[in-house]
């Protein structure tokens, strides 16, 4: 290689070894900064200057899937309709009722969406449920007074929710599950969920309710009070009680039929409902 191209070469490379040098001093790699995050990661759990913390609790009847059963009050008139031709299971027709009038009975199960504009750990300390009775409706036709059913399918069963695998609150408070999450990670981009069991029995309905629900956060006791995601919350008692039944309507969508039984004084133990 002659003089001149070598020295050429030469020149080259110290100008190539230069210029790395210096892109590195002027943009570090990642490999420097192993703790580096991007920056809508990294200030996910800061407040901005002036900004205050803030929880968010949302509550509304759990999803009771399409191969669930269940149990509603509703009046007469609204058991003995005909269903919409879109109406094909049990979470559909569910919807449907309650939309119609249709309202939550017995032990129903809650889910409780919770959330935070900082990361925090949160843990639900407290719940109380307080029942406000509705005025009475000047059209007793519309009363919740019978029972509506359904199954997806024939010899389904209607789910039973024990209270000892739930977190429970009634009248009487709130009994936190032995094997509950003690607590939920939330920030601005993570919300958590919880199911909770609410008994609906023991007062006459219809009622709206709501429930107040204690939080421990990082930073703090916090008592927030809810009631409903969607609209208010109702219930009623169920009506049965020592030897009356009120009259059932069940539907089993698969295949589609419905047994009706007609109401029941003076019961007898070992009796079966006679339906019609």
């Amino acid at each position: 290689m002659s003089m001149q191209r070598k020295g050429m070469w030469i020149s080259i490379t110290a100008a190539l070894t230069a210029g790395l040098v210096a892109g590195h001093l002027l943009f570090p790699s990642a490999e420097g900064e192993s703790g580096a995050k991007p920056p809508g990661k990294r200030q996910k759990g800061h407040l901005a200057t002036g900004e205050k913390p803030k929880l968010s609790v949302k509550v509304g009847l759990s999803d009771l899937g399409t191969e669930k059963g269940w149990i509603l009050m509703t009046s007469e008139e609204l058991a003995r309709r005909n269903l919409p031709a879109t109406i094909r299971d049990c979470r559909s027709m569910y919807k449907w009722a309650l939309g119609q009038g249709a309202v939550p009975v017995m032990r129903t199960l809650h889910t409780l969406t919770l959330s935070a504009n900082f990361a925090t750990s949160i843990r639900i300390t407290s719940i109380e449920m307080k029942k406000n009775p509705l005025p009475g409706s000047a059209d007793a036709s519309r009363a919740p007074i019978a029972r509506l059913a359904c199954l997806p399918r024939p010899g389904a069963e209607i789910p039973w929710h024990d209270p000892q695998d739930f977190s429970t609150v009634d009248s009487d408070g709130y009994i936190s599950h032995p094997n509950a999450i003690n607590g939920h990670k939330v920030s601005r981009l993570e919300e958590a969920q919880q199911n909770v069991l609410v008994d609906l029995t023991g007062s006459p309905g219809p009622f709206r309710y709501n429930l107040t629900i204690g939080l421990e956060t990082s930073i703090r006791h916090e008592v927030v009070v809810v009631s409903g995601e969607d609209g208010p919350l109702l219930g009623t008692e169920d009506g049965a009680g020592i030897g009356y039944w009120p009259a059932e309507h069940t539907w089993t969508m698969s295949p589609r039929s419905v047994l009706r039984c007609q109401e029941q004084r003076d019961v007898r133990p070992g009796q079966k409902p006679k339906c019609f």
